[in-house]
């Protein structure tokens, strides 16, 4: 009987040890997958030049936007300036 029983303990402590294998074995994946897409996405970056760069073509703002940021935030526009 305790044999039995030591056995089934045993079995279970070796699928223990399996699945937390197979979990770190997933984890260590994962994680070089996101290392690996860093590492693109920094190699994009220098062969292209940052987003901020691309989109930072213009910096003037339409006065149109000017007017309705003004309005949004509650300032006073002044028109002899």
């Amino acid at each position: 009987m305790i044999l039995a029983e030591r056995a089934a303990r045993l079995a279970a402590d070796a699928k223990l040890a399996e699945a937390t294998n197979a979990q770190a074995k997933q984890s260590s994946t994962e994680a070089l997958i996101a290392h690996l897409k860093l590492e693109i996405e920094t190699l994009k970056r220098t062969l292209y030049g940052t987003r901020s760069e691309r989109s930072a073509r213009g910096h003037s703002i339409s006065p149109a936007r000017s007017m309705l940021f003004f309005a949004r935030n509650g300032i006073p526009i002044l028109d002899n300036f």
